[in-house]
């Protein structure tokens, strides 16, 4: 259904760098939807990866945030992609996993190389998060 949609207006040559209202593209409200089809398709477009919304949070945030895992390995497989990314409130997409308590997104992030020692504009890091919110396994992964 809406893959199909979407390729109808790729191949019409509409932009896929339009935003909304809050400042979000096609490709960050395929992530929201957690649609890899569609996903997949807007990168195969050239859709900017970079894009962030209103928040400042990029695909990576959002995917991280929603516990959307293959989402989240399809953008840590761009090698240009900066996975510690900061939104307006400087937190991380592994500080917004570990809120989410998304274990698969958080593994995933550490062994691309996330940065635990990042802080939000709280002071907190991952760990403190993980510690105060969401128990011993998180805490044991960023350990």
């Amino acid at each position: 259904g809406q893959t199909k949609h979407v390729e109808y207006l790729l191949n019409a040559k509409v932009s896929t760098e339009f935003k909304d209202d809050d400042d979000r593209t096609p490709l960050l409200c395929a992530v929201e939807e957690n649609n890899i089809d569609i996903v997949e398709l807007l990168l195969r477009s050239k859709a900017d990866w970079n894009a962030r919304n209103k928040s400042k949070r990029t695909v990576l945030h959002i995917a991280s945030s929603n516990g959307s895992n293959g989402i989240v390995l399809k953008f840590l497989s761009i090698p240009e992609l900066d996975l510690d990314a900061q939104d307006e409130q400087f937190e991380t997409p592994l500080h917004l996993a570990v809120r989410s308590g998304h274990q698969m997104a958080v593994k995933f992030l550490l062994e691309f190389g996330a940065n635990v020692n990042a802080k939000d504009k709280k002071g907190f890091t991952p760990l403190h998060l993980a510690a105060a919110k969401r128990g011993p396994t998180l805490v044991k992964m960023i350990l």
